[in-house]
């Protein structure tokens, strides 16, 4: 008696093994299927993006350039006016491929 109880009981673990099994297996050929239909997609879709995100990187680096341009122009009009002050006041002449020497503070 106690072993057709057995028999019995492992039977249906053997059954619920298989229906997990079987689910598992679906839902792994389902995954794979969604994954084929995404990666079609994103074929279709990426040469769009790409033109989107060069296109927005081009715009980006435009208005950088904007942007800066006065800042840059403006420190580089300061520079050299500071130093044609330093040659007036100072006498100080440069020759050429040299560096003016800094101030040498202790």
């Amino acid at each position: 008696m106690l072993e057709t109880i057995a028999n019995i009981a492992t039977i249906f673990l053997v059954l619920e093994g298989l229906v997990v099994l079987a689910v598992v297996t679906v839902l792994c050929f389902g995954l794979a299927k969604a994954m084929i239909i995404v990666r079609h997609k994103t074929v279709e879709i990426m040469p769009q993006v790409q033109g989107q995100a060069r296109r927005l990187a081009v715009t980006t680096d435009d208005i950088s350039q904007k942007v800066a341009s006065p800042f840059i122009g403006l420190n580089a009009r300061q520079t050299r006016f500071q130093a044609m002050a330093g040659r007036v006041f100072t006498g100080a002449t440069r020759t050429a491929g040299r560096q003016p020497e800094g101030s040498k503070e202790q």
